[in-house]
């Protein structure tokens, strides 16, 4: 800390500067530093809840639908409606393009690929968006560091990801080509506008719609 001492009439330039620690005699590179408090998860967990609640409780839910209409694909092979919306898996996909016209199928197909793609690409952006994490789920992170292949993978990764979602060319090609929730969750956290995400998403599956819809009619003549 730095105290100036002038008398009256003293110019500026001749003022008296005297630097003191605490306690005047302790040096200032002595001071102990200031130290976080540890956040266990538990803490943090209301923050995290608001942050990431709604949209991974609307995931959950539908890959709940998801695995319950699994589970009854083989009662619902004739109704290809119901098949498509409650599982979209790409051999259902493909029973549901052999009976319906290219219209329903590419509307309920479309609602259904997209339904959760919001809820993905909000996820990534808001975990980009994180300063930092809890000090216990931080340190697991340090630790799991430490083993090099997965360090390795990460910064790969990572860095793959930045130069993809740097040019707004690549990454609406690369969400077009894998419109799906994973590749859209690190186009949020990377910074891709929602705009260019959504655009490129719902091309992508409308075309994958359309072209596995037309092949199957080509087939089958």
């Amino acid at each position: 800390m730095l105290l100036v001492e002038t008398a009256p009439g003293e110019r500026v330039d001749d003022v008296r500067v005297h630097e003191v620690g605490p306690a005047n005699d302790v040096p200032v590179n002595d001071v102990p530093a200031v130290v976080r408090p540890r956040t266990s998860v538990r803490e943090s967990l209301p923050g995290l809840i608001r942050s990431f609640g709604p949209h991974g409780a609307w995931i959950a839910i539908w890959s709940a639908v998801g695995a319950f209409g699994t589970v009854l694909t083989p009662l619902l092979l004739t109704r290809p409606l119901a098949l498509l919306i409650l599982s979209p898996r790409t051999v259902v996909v493909v029973v549901a393009a052999a009976q319906l016209d290219l219209i329903p199928f590419l509307l309920v197909g479309l609602f259904r690929l997209s339904v959760a793609d919001w809820s993905y690409f909000e996820l990534g952006r808001r975990a980009g968006a994180v300063s930092e994490l809890p000090s216990s789920l931080a340190g697991v992170r340090a630790r799991v560091a430490r083993f090099w292949p997965l360090r390795l993978i990460g910064r790969v990764s990572h860095r793959l990801a930045a130069m993809v979602c740097r040019s707004r060319p690549a990454a609406a090609l690369v969400l077009a080509l894998r419109p799906s929730g994973r590749y859209l969750a690190v186009a949020g956290a990377y910074g891709v506008s929602w705009g260019l995400a959504a655009a490129s998403s719902v091309f992508g599956t409308v075309a994958y719609l359309v072209i596995v819809h037309q092949s199957l009619a080509t087939v089958t003549g």
